[in-house]
């Protein structure tokens, strides 16, 4: 047997044993201190996930009419697309601007198809003193602008994995998605400079293009084309929060012909222009 046939056949059996394995793929958007200094009621709802832990009391948070206190020893895993808002209160409940800002830690990701579909919810987890001290060493380490060492990242993914292993429910339970629609849906998401057309996408798998496109429809509640178009938009969403490159480049990474057929996919979907989006304009849909 020679060298090469032996690679083949630990890749194949490597191959055979990943199919055991949920499929992820994390990755990281932005890690950041930022500073709750005045009261605000406005919602967000973000197309990735978010993990949260703030220094300080007195944070509220509010989902589905519901509000907690975000205590400070305790981590908010917040999934995509889930309509929240937050808010600082003093002992008798009123909203103020405060004299000592409150820090929050924020770490923004996804981990792609199917745990970026994951039901709108926020989770919460007690902190051990361990996890704890691993917190305020990421947090000192980004106060020094040291995130974009190695050292670093590998702390903050380690975080998000330990934190992720926690949850205590089982993410195929919500989620039942058919082998290849799982396959074509990375494809998708990890090549949104491309425009697939059906019969392209049916091709990859292995399937009759009608046949595809209602099973397509059927496991993800939407057709094909409406798909790509979303995650093209949410992907827009992140470069623009990002502010490094311009509308008209945005764009053009993304496939579209030119800003206005995309200004007019993302106004579809989000109700508002690119250029609104930036400045967060109130009808705006995070």
């Amino acid at each position: 047997m020679t060298t090469t046939d032996i690679y083949q056949k630990i890749s194949f059996e490597e191959t055979k044993k990943s199919d055991s394995f949920f499929p992820f793929e994390l990755k990281i958007w932005d890690c950041q201190i930022s500073q709750l200094e005045q009261c605000s009621n406005e919602q967000h709802a973000f197309a990735h996930w978010v993990l949260s832990w703030n220094t300080n009391d007195k944070v509220f948070i509010e989902f589905q009419e519901q509000r907690q206190e975000m205590a400070s020893d305790k981590v908010y895993l917040i999934s995509p697309n889930t309509l929240h808002s937050k808010w600082i209160t003093t002992n008798n409940n009123q909203q103020i601007k405060q004299t000592k800002p409150h820090q929050n830690l924020s770490i923004h990701f996804n981990l792609g198809i199917p745990l970026d579909w994951m039901p709108p919810a926020i989770y919460t987890i007690s902190l051990t003193p361990c996890q704890q001290k691993r917190l305020l060493f990421l947090f000192d380490q980004l106060t020094k602008n040291n995130q974009s060492t190695i050292q670093c990242c590998f702390h903050i993914q380690s975080l998000v994995f330990e934190f992720l292993s926690l949850l205590n429910f089982d993410f195929q339970t919500p989620l039942h998605i058919d082998s290849r629609i799982l396959q074509i849906t990375q494809k998708i998401t990890q090549n949104l400079s491309q425009n697939y057309t059906n019969d392209e996408l049916a091709s990859f798998a292995n399937m009759a293009t009608n046949s595809f496109s209602r099973l397509f429809k059927k496991q993800m509640k939407m057709s094909v084309q409406h798909f790509i178009k979303s995650e093209k938009i949410k992907l827009a969403c992140k470069l623009l929060d990002r502010k490094e490159m311009s509308i008209e480049k945005v764009a053009h990474n993304l496939g579209f012909s030119d800003r206005y057929h995309f200004s007019r996919i993302f106004k579809q979907l989000k109700n508002c222009s690119p250029g609104q989006y930036s400045q967060r304009h109130p009808d705006c849909h995070q």
